[in-house]
């Protein structure tokens, strides 16, 4: 039987890159919407990790159908993991937490459940990303993995390559607390392409998220 889903969405309106990046308006709404309404049609149990006034800035309606885990002070982290610690101390340790970001707009019901679900078959975490087969190249010029760029295997014979997204992550909250990783020793890897994999945090990213809105539209 699977564990009650607790759905977190970490809230707020700093920005190392983006001023108010989570509000600015997307589509006709702002952007944490489109995140937040795709969840909120799948679970009952849906929670804002932010600061009280950013929470209480929301929707009357909004704040009514959230609970609220209240992160004190807003900070810009470094450290992303230490956000997902702190949530997970503040929800029950038999829940399984599904952790979304409103920077991924685009992620589907289909992606969210498959992420969830994927704990039933084996899995001690899941995650999405993005998926390709090719030779990866550091900034200096050097190939990652330690090939030999003089014998160099066609690409379509190489391992899959995920890079991870923002889409969302899935674990127990005990087992995030007790080895301070979001990703686990055996994890569910959730392929996304195309608008799924879009993670808003420039200007550009706004302007090609609204020119698939128009597109879609």
């Amino acid at each position: 039987m699977m564990a009650n889903v607790v759905a977190v969405l970490p809230l707020k309106t700093k920005s190392c890159r983006i001023g108010e990046k989570n509000f600015r308006q997307l589509g006709g709404k702002p952007l944490y919407r489109w995140a937040l309404d795709t969840v909120l049609g799948l679970y009952d149990d849906v929670r804002v990790f932010s600061g009280r006034e950013t929470f209480e800035s929301l929707p009357q309606p909004l704040q009514e159908a959230l609970g609220f885990l209240d992160e004190g002070e807003e900070l810009v982290r470094e450290d992303s993991i230490g956000m997902h610690v702190d949530i997970a101390k503040l929800v029950p340790r038999d829940c399984r937490l599904l952790t979304f970001h409103a920077t991924a707009p685009f992620i589907t019901k289909a992606t969210y459940k498959a992420c969830v679900n994927a704990l039933d078959h084996g899995y001690d975490s899941a995650l999405t990303g993005t998926g390709s087969h090719g030779w990866i190249w550091n900034e200096n010029g050097e190939l990652l993995g330690g090939g030999d760029p003089a014998k160099m295997t066609p690409t379509q014979h190489l391992p899959k390559m995920l890079n991870e997204t923002c889409g969302c992550w899935v674990y127990d909250p005990g087992f995030l607390i007790e080895t301070h990783r979001r990703v686990g020793y055996k994890p569910y890897l959730h392929e996304v392409r195309g608008c799924e994999a879009l993670d808003i945090n420039s200007l550009e990213d706004f302007e090609f998220a609204a020119a698939i809105l128009n597109t879609e539209g």
